[in-house]
């Protein structure tokens, strides 16, 4: 945070009367692993990171590989790129475009599907659009070999870079759209702390207010949401309008739970819990529970002072594991077979026998994997329609080979003829508690009776947990007894593990002009001010930028200490400066006991 302004002048020298404090995960390498279930042959997996324009693909940044048989990858990945676009390309595999918490889906076969209705039309649209310049306008052969390749694309990156348009509105589409495997991140969460009062003082927030602050931001951030969602889901919906009329299609053709998506960013409620609903749940929370600002702030610290001390009889053993990386890659490893193997065994194949109407199973729903829901017609043979819906008759059997079928109704109200032998029983024992941790792909209650597959985003101190279900939505307070292992192997094929560290290095960076000042950074577990660490914070030198781009001579960069921090942990800071103390640039305390609040989060 600064103090308003660019804190850099052009040469990269800090301007005079700016300043900034910076907290933020050193770039470093962190662990990552996949798992593939392939069939014997090799794969790679490759990831790319690539710039936030889809047009720019070719300046990837940085890249990793990883070659073999079926089972365990790891890969390791810098953490200053975690937060930016990053793709998993798998040799022989699927191939995903990841944002953060993300898999992009095959939106390019949907499109292919359409070219097809009319293979003339959809060329033309690409040559018009283009400008004079373009290959397409030199040869308009091309765009008709570019559109018919459609049919072997999985998503944007593999298609051709003169489709450059289509390319931006795909991934502007794409961008909204629910999903939320392989997300790796290493983030810093900062709240406020408090300040003393006194003359100078930046803010007086006393556990009071800061209680008080806490009850009452739900609402304020229902407004800031639904300002932001709303703005976000005009432009997505005029991407869409404006590529499904270069298509000749609709968007209800080309998704077909778009109305329900947009609906849901708007603040309605259609089939789902919209991402308003975790600040207006947790407002009824507070209203049913009556609980005073002392008493929420009250709860929040007696569980810090619990885990705390938990902690320190844990930390040199924590420490050694983070430090022992075959120990971490067997952890790893052992936790994905774990997960498979209930996989494995949950979606055994029922006998017929048991296949009757009113059976609760869990069935293989089309491409979607399987979900939980009931038999809804006993068993018959014959050759599905392509929709699923019912048995083919007449010529249109052909010489197709006949097998047998349920009618499964699903708890999301949809029905199809499933074949038997993608039906199981549906498996309700809850994952237990323990294994819970942050990170964890499960199968947890979405809403109503409908479960749907997600990630734990932490544990409640009340026994709850957050689960994380795509990139908007969030289920705050899900009880245990409503989550599940994932019973779905294409799932955790799709999942990033990241590697049960729990000490990351964290940078602190104080930006100023003079280079002579004495600056340090104090720090400590929160609750725990007696043990207080003092570290100082030397200066640093960087290159300053020529005109030509260049690197000029050194120059002053500011001031910065590096320390390991606990993940998950709240920690309070502050910095001084000569005989002052700030919680953040220009923002003065009246003495050491003013602070800030950080969290390191790591997950994957």
């Amino acid at each position: 945070m600064g103090c308003g302004g660019s804190t850099l002048a052009a040469d990269g020298s800090i301007a005079p009367g700016k300043g900034e404090a910076k907290i933020e995960p050193q770039a470093e390498t962190v662990d990552v692993m996949w798992h593939w279930d392939g069939d014997g042959k090799k794969v790679t997996h490759q990831v790319k990171v690539i710039p936030a324009s889809i047009s720019k693909l070719k300046e990837a940044t940085w890249e990793e590989k990883s070659t073999g048989g079926p089972g365990e990858h790891v890969l390791k990945m810098p953490v200053a790129i975690m937060q930016q676009r990053w793709v998993v390309e798998m040799e022989g595999g699927p191939v995903n475009i990841l944002y953060p918490g993300q898999v992009v889906p095959d939106l390019c076969k949907k499109i292919h599907e359409q070219h097809l209705k009319d293979p003339t039309k959809f060329p033309k649209l690409m040559c018009k659009a283009a400008k004079e310049d373009h290959p397409y306008k030199q040869n308009p052969d091309k765009a008709k070999s570019d559109c018919d390749n459609l049919a072997n694309c999985v998503n944007p990156i593999q298609m051709d870079d003169d489709m450059i348009i289509l390319k931006s509105t795909l991934c502007k589409l794409e961008d909204q759209l629910p999903g939320n495997n392989g997300t790796v991140s290493l983030s810093i969460e900062k709240r406020l702390g408090k300040w003393p009062e006194g003359p100078g003082t930046a803010a007086v927030l006393s556990v009071t207010d800061k209680a008080t602050a806490l009850k009452d931001a739900p609402d304020k951030m229902l407004q800031a949401l639904a300002f932001k969602e709303k703005a976000l889901t005009k432009a997505v919906q005029t991407g869409i309008t404006a590529l499904c009329s270069a298509m000749g299609t609709t968007p209800q053709a080309l998704l077909p739970d778009l109305d329900a998506m947009l609906d849901a960013a708007n603040g309605k409620k259609p089939l789902a819990e919209t991402p308003y609903d975790e600040a207006a749940k947790y407002t009824a929370w507070v209203k049913e529970k009556n609980l005073t600002p002392e008493q929420i702030e009250e709860a929040r610290i007696a569980a810090v002072k619990a885990e705390l001390e938990e902690d320190k009889k844990t930390e040199e053993e924590v420490k050694a594991q983070d430090a022992n990386f075959d120990q971490l890659k067997k952890m790893t490893k052992e936790k994905i077979e774990g997960i498979i193997s209930y996989a494995t065994e949950a979606t055994k194949p029922l006998d017929e026998g048991g296949l009757k109407k009113g059976t609760r199973v869990l069935a293989k729903w089309k491409k979607f994997g399987y979900i939980e829901g009931e038999i809804d017609a006993e068993v018959a043979k014959g050759v599905v329609n392509d929709d699923r819906t019912g048995l083919l008759t007449g010529d249109d059997v052909g010489d197709r080979k006949e097998e047998k079928y349920c009618k499964v109704k699903f708890d999301d109200g949809d029905t199809c003829l499933v074949n038997i032998a993608n039906i199981a029983a549906e498996p309700t024992e809850p994952a237990k508690p323990e294994s819970l941790t942050r990170g964890t792909p499960v199968r947890a209650r979405f809403y109503n009776d409908i479960f749907r597959d997600g990630f734990i985003e932490r544990r409640n101190p009340d026994g709850t947990f957050a689960v994380k279900f795509n990139m908007a939505l969030t289920q705050p307070d899900v009880k245990a007894a409503d989550i599940r292992p994932v019973h779905d192997k294409a799932f955790v094929s799709k999942s990033a593990f990241l590697f049960p560290k729990s000490f990351y290095n964290v940078s602190f960076t104080w930006l100023q002009a003079e280079d002579d000042l004495d600056v340090s950074l104090n720090i400590w577990r929160e609750t725990d001010e007696a043990n207080m660490q003092t570290h100082k914070m030397p200066s640093f030198k960087k290159k300053k930028k020529n005109q030509d781009g260049t690197d000029g001579e050194d120059i002053h960069g500011g001031y910065k200490v590096t320390i390991p921090i606990w993940k998950d942990r709240p920690y309070c800071y502050n910095f001084k400066v000569g005989e002052e103390y700030f919680t953040n640039f220009k923002e003065a305390a009246t003495n050491e006991k003013g602070y800030r609040v950080l969290m390191l989060r790591a997950s994957a």
